[in-house]
């Protein structure tokens, strides 16, 4: 069985136990000195193989369907958050939109001449309220299109780079397809697995700061052999 462990590290350290000393066997019985034995002696490295993922990682999609028209970045390109990288034709949704705007219009205007007149009891309190549901509705239709039109335009939730575009300019696309992948590189995260007789090492009431501060973990990546990195233990998954 073996556990995945989350961190940022690819090596575990544990501290092994001093030699200890063999007594002394006296033929007088006397009083002994009690020292308290330090931990030390030589550290034992335990090594795994892992893969080192970014922190943060996300995969951008419109929320409805069209044509894509621009693609405002390309891969590697670094953004900052809420930045526009790509737009879809938003003609259609621009009519859409309009229509509602014209008709929200339209039924506060008569929610407003209908108050009035049931003020004036000139109208029945049932054609009132039939005035209010249809303005809500209308409200409630504008502000869809005003989402599906928002929704033309593809944005970044959080700043990072750009690590793969997936589509060009002028494709049509269905909802939710994937367009690009954004990644944050800022922090990075190894995700490795130990075996089960090594995480009871570890016991099951210490928190992470504790695992973290008794394996003393780093991370040592493939293309720079010589240089290790401390990390911490974030996450475990059995």
């Amino acid at each position: 069985m073996k556990t995945n462990l989350y961190l940022l590290s690819a090596c575990l350290f544990v501290l092994g136990c001093g030699k200890k000393e063999e007594a002394v066997k006296e033929p007088v019985v006397r009083p002994i000195k009690m020292v308290t034995l330090q931990a030390g002696g030589l550290k034992r490295i335990f090594e795994y193989p892992g893969v080192v993922l970014p922190t943060l990682n996300a995969n951008l999609a419109f929320e409805v369907n069209g044509k894509i028209i621009s693609v405002h970045v390309k891969e590697g390109d670094v953004v900052e958050a809420g930045t526009i990288v790509a737009a879809l034709d938003p003609r259609d949704y621009k009519s859409s939109l309009d229509a509602a705007k014209a008709r929200l219009e339209e039924t506060q205007q008569d929610a407003t001449r209908y108050q009035r007149l049931f003020d004036q009891k000139a109208a029945s309190e049932e054609m009132l309220q039939k005035a209010i549901r249809t303005r809500k509705t209308s409200q409630a239709n504008f502000e869809q299109a005003t989402k599906a039109y928002d929704d033309t335009f593809l944005r970044t939730p959080f700043a990072g780079t750009i690590a793969r575009v997936l589509v060009s300019d002028f494709q049509t696309v269905q909802a939710k397809q994937e367009i690009m992948i954004l990644q944050d590189a800022t922090t990075l995260e190894a995700v490795i697995d130990i075996p089960e007789t090594l995480w009871t090492m570890f016991t099951k009431k210490m928190t992470h700061e504790e695992r973290t501060r008794r394996g003393k973990p780093k991370v040592v990546l493939t293309s720079l052999p010589k240089t290790s990195f401390p990390a911490r233990i974030s996450e475990i998954g059995m």
